[in-house]
């Protein structure tokens, strides 16, 4: 009860040259969550996702409870990340970005002469 860990990834575990494979939660993903546990789908049901908005506190209270067996947290996207991989012309990969306020759905435009 309690343990954390600090997992820092190989350079073997992704290509530095890809940004979006370089993003905490891609590694996460590919190497735990697919390679380990054998959950390949980061949408499937077996994960929860917590945004960034909870605290350490939080998830180990989670865990303590049995609610969940185990919890990960990730560094933020830091702006260089986020702009390196709209430069490559790559996607950002799923559950990566944690943005508040949330932005409405949809866009509203308006002519202005």
């Amino acid at each position: 009860e309690g343990t954390w860990l600090k997992l820092v990834p190989r350079e073997s575990a992704f290509d530095a040259q890809n940004a979006a494979e370089s993003i905490d939660s891609d590694i996460i993903q590919r190497h735990l969550f697919a390679g380990v546990l054998g959950i390949t789908d980061p949408r499937a049901k077996e994960l929860t996702f917590v945004g960034g908005n909870r605290d350490a506190a939080y998830l180990r209270e989670q865990v303590d409870a049995g609610h969940h067996e185990l919890a990960v947290t990730l560094a933020p996207v830091t702006i260089e990340q986020f702009i390196e991989v709209c430069r490559q012309n790559r996607i950002m990969p799923p559950k990566s970005t944690w943005f508040q306020p949330k932005i409405r759905s949809g866009l509203v435009m308006a002519l202005l002469d």
